[in-house]
């Protein structure tokens, strides 16, 4: 077990094989653990039974991804470039590979979002069947992690300028947003706690300490090795080892590092920007879209006083890679060169990604090759 799957393989085992919910295994929501605990139940206690559903979620991720992508944009080119820059991210695969929530929490966190822009871009579905599907999903999405929940500053702001720039169906709109955004949400996220109770036989004692234990989570404050700030992320100045491991006798090193691939991260300040520089230029409502999602994300990082991580950037890669196809597509078009330029820059971003592999997956490398990865000492 590496990393938290300390505590999240841990409780997954011991609601499938011991039948018990343990009070202080871990501060989280407990949705994927009951998911993972039907893996291990249906599959045995192994390692990769209970990282399925991680892998399968990080797989729906790339797909929501395209999407999304084409739903904003109306651009397959467009998408494909934002899912395979996601896809080539080495923070997608480290996600996607250990049992952690981040994998399952942006999966029914993008679902939301798609549910939700049914109505609000194409009018495909009624403002009541979309809020209801994305209130239902960002539900799911917070009994996983309790991050979740900055994506409703997200809808707010859509639905207030909607409000402002349509002003029909004022009070209507409040009390959908009200009811299928707000309380459909927390009964969701409520209601998965329950099953603690009816489950196993606890208390509603046991069900109240555990969404105390849950907001300890939220100020969490003890300090960590890997921990950073949140503007630090995209330099990627102090990434997480996820587990590290080398053998002096042999000179074999093994170890699973969550990083970002350098050729994306290091260009999401330039994207970024770029989309930026789009909306003031042509006030579009698909690249506001981008940055509201980006800082969305990412800024609400600012004010969260407790210990931080790298991984944490994970919600807001989505919306990088959107910004950066944006950027790439903008120099695509610039005749023959810009295809070059494209071509080019993904090719970096695949041969980045084979050159990491070992040290995204544990694969035994030499202490050579492993010295050769650390560019700088805080990788290390």
């Amino acid at each position: 077990r590496y990393f938290d799957e300390v505590y999240h393989a841990k409780r997954a085992s011991q609601l499938a094989i011991e039948h018990q919910f343990n009070r202080k295994v871990t501060i989280h929501p407990p949705l994927w653990h009951f998911i993972s605990a039907s893996c291990i139940y249906l599959f045995g206690d192994y390692s990769w039974a209970w990282r399925i559903p991680s892998m399968v979620c990080g797989l729906l991720v790339v797909f929501l991804i395209f999407l999304l992508t084409v739903k904003v944009f109306k651009n397959y080119f467009l998408a494909f470039l934002a899912s395979f820059l996601f896809t080539f991210d080495f923070m997608s695969i480290t996600q996607a590979r250990i049992g952690m929530l981040n994998s399952m929490m942006v999966m029914f966190m993008l679902l939301s979002l798609y549910c939700f822009l049914q109505f609000f871009l194409d009018g495909i579905w009624s403002r009541k069947k979309a809020f209801l599907l994305s209130g239902i999903f960002l539900g799911l999405g917070l009994a996983t992690r309790m991050v979740a929940s900055y994506q409703i500053s997200i809808y707010c702001i859509i639905i207030g300028v909607y409000l402002v720039k349509s002003r029909k169906d004022f009070w209507q709109t409040l009390w959908n947003t009200f009811l299928y955004l707000f309380l459909v949400p927390i009964f969701i996220y409520l209601g998965i706690y329950l099953f603690i109770v009816v489950l196993y036989g606890n208390s509603w004692t046991d069900f109240l300490f555990h969404l105390h234990y849950g907001y300890k989570g939220l100020v969490l404050k003890k300090g960590h090795n890997y921990g950073s700030s949140w503007w630090s992320w995209s330099l990627m100045t102090r990434p997480v080892w996820y587990f590290f491991e080398r053998h002096k006798e042999t000179g074999i090193v093994n170890g699973i590092l969550c990083l970002g691939n350098q050729a994306i991260f290091w260009i999401i300040p330039l994207s970024i920007g770029h989309v930026v520089w789009k909306f003031i230029q042509k006030r579009t409502w698909a690249h506001g879209f981008i940055l509201l999602g980006f800082f969305g994300q990412w800024l609400p990082w600012v004010f969260v006083s407790r210990i931080k991580y790298f991984h944490f950037f994970y919600t807001a890669m989505p919306f990088a890679c959107m910004s950066l196809a944006v950027l790439l597509l903008w120099i695509w078009q610039m005749k023959k060169w810009g295809k070059i330029v494209v071509i080019a820059y993904l090719f970096l971003v695949v041969s980045l990604f084979i050159y990491w592999y070992p040290l995204l997956t544990g694969f035994p490398i030499t202490y050579k090759y492993y010295r050769q990865h650390m560019w700088f000492r805080s990788w290390i």
